[in-house]
């Protein structure tokens, strides 16, 4: 009987973990982007800093701007063109033993945009396409 409950509790731990959500979305990302302490905006054009937005207010503003919770994973489409892109900065953790930050900010996050519903998410070494909604779209492309 032991033998059976243990395969059981096995078997059911395998499929749970095994399930893969088909409709992967960018949601999960919410909390890392909404840490951001500074967004610069670089247009694509330009290829400098046209903007930065570091009072919290705006940074809010921008990140539910993103509307994560509608974003799909898709392939970029070989005629998009980048119209610009956001760095995301913060200050490091603090670290045990440290009284207060360096306050010296580090790059967390790149956002690349394009003139299609499309944006490209570089996290460190995760690299990945999104395809969003048009308004999003068009919300984004607005600060270039």
């Amino acid at each position: 009987m032991r033998k059976i409950l243990f395969i059981l509790a096995v078997l059911c731990f395998l499929m749970c973990g095994c399930q893969k959500n088909e409709n992967s979305d960018a949601s999960e990302y919410q909390d890392e982007l909404s840490k951001a302490q500074e967004i610069t905006v670089v247009s694509e054009d330009t290829s400098k800093i046209t903007r930065t937005i570091t009072k919290d207010k705006d940074l809010k503003k921008f990140v539910n701007a993103l509307d994560l919770e509608h974003w799909k994973l898709g392939e970029l489409p070989d005629d998009a063109k980048k119209t610009g892109t956001f760095g995301f900065s913060q200050e490091e953790t603090i670290k045990f033993g440290e009284t207060k930050p360096d306050e010296k900010l580090y790059d967390v996050c790149e956002i690349t945009m394009y003139d299609q519903p499309y944006i490209d998410l570089e996290i460190g070494d995760i690299h990945m396409v999104f395809q969003i909604t048009e308004q999003t779209a068009n919300d984004l492309n607005d600060y270039f």
